[in-house]
């Protein structure tokens, strides 16, 4: 073997080994609820308790999707129509901002810490159709808001429920579903106690798009 095959060999499979686990996890999540994330390791005395979809009100699946994801129940794991009006108003001038879909942050979530790099961000692209192909649109909404952080140590909507507002995730309104998704920005830094602006622009969203929580003729 040539002197630059071997090394070749080697940092193929440093990144194939890793790279091949993940995709294989993405499809035991089918069956198995994920144990942990990065982002739970990392965290001081966090609290997350795993709940299943139909223990969820469908006010907090109409509020993430109002306010992360309009087009989730559509699209691919990518939202080209998004990514392209983002693209567009950076070269406009505006601040370059995301299009991250639900999707994508439940991968993001599933493996990453939250520090930006241009690995992490190739490594989420690729793995993302994985899970679009192993997972139906209820599973990936099912991990996501159960892992998804939603104060500075709560991961996962009933955590959140329970934290804020003393109740079970499938009683919550409206209005407490939308403040919620309201914070997912910056969960470490705000507070879902009260109505604002971000909060107000959801509401107005989840009575705009219609029924999501039904997901394109109900959840399989």
């Amino acid at each position: 073997m040539t002197n630059w095959r071997r090394p070749a060999l080697v940092i193929m499979l440093v990144l194939l080994i890793p790279y091949g686990l993940a995709v294989t996890y993405l499809a035991l999540l089918r069956f198995v609820d994920p144990p942990t994330t990065p982002l739970w390791l990392a965290t001081k005395n966090a609290s997350q308790e795993w709940v299943d979809l139909q223990a969820i009100s469908p006010n907090m699946v109409q509020a993430v999707v109002a306010s992360e994801d309009n087009n989730f129940c559509h699209h691919v794991g990518f939202d080209f129509q998004q990514l392209g009006e983002a693209i567009e108003d950076w070269q406009d001038g505006e601040r370059l901002r995301g299009a991250s879909t639900i999707s994508m942050q439940t991968v993001k979530n599933l493996f990453f810490l939250p520090s930006r790099s241009m690995f992490r961000k190739a490594a989420e692209y690729t793995l993302v159709p994985w899970l679009e192909l192993f997972q139906r649109k209820s599973r990936i909404m099912e991990i996501y808001l159960n892992i998804i952080q939603f104060g500075p140590s709560h991961f996962g909507v009933a955590a959140a429920a329970q934290h804020y507002y003393g109740i079970k995730p499938i009683a919550l309104t409206a209005d407490q579903a939308a403040r919620l998704a309201a914070v997912l920005p910056a969960p470490s830094l705000r507070k879902p106690f009260a109505q604002n602006q971000r909060s107000k622009r959801i509401t107005k969203n989840m009575n705009n798009i219609g029924n999501w929580a039904a997901c394109a003729g109900g959840w399989p």
